[in-house]
């Protein structure tokens, strides 16, 4: 359901123990796409903010807990044997 923001904030504080995961690797996009940034479009010309939309498309991010997340670093995906598994 929807949450509302108190006046002037712009979230609802800061949880350590979950960030955000991008399903698409952000190594997988152009570079030529993914270092340019442009001006965030919800922003006034007064408050122009740096915003890159090949790393901050919310279609394209996920809750992740951060143990996993960090864990899983930029590896390649692959199958791994439970037997192989130490950590989840």
């Amino acid at each position: 359901y929807p949450m509302p923001f108190p006046y002037g904030e712009h979230n609802l504080g800061y949880n350590s123990e979950l960030n955000c995961e991008h399903i698409v690797p952000q190594s997988f996009f152009d570079k030529k796409l993914s270092t340019v940034s442009t001006l965030c479009p919800s922003h006034s010309s007064t408050r122009r903010t740096p915003w890159n939309p090949m790393v901050s498309d919310v279609h394209h991010l996920r809750p992740a807990y951060d143990l996993a997340n960090s864990g899983r670093s930029n590896y390649p995906f692959q199958v791994i044997p439970d037997e192989d598994v130490y950590k989840w």
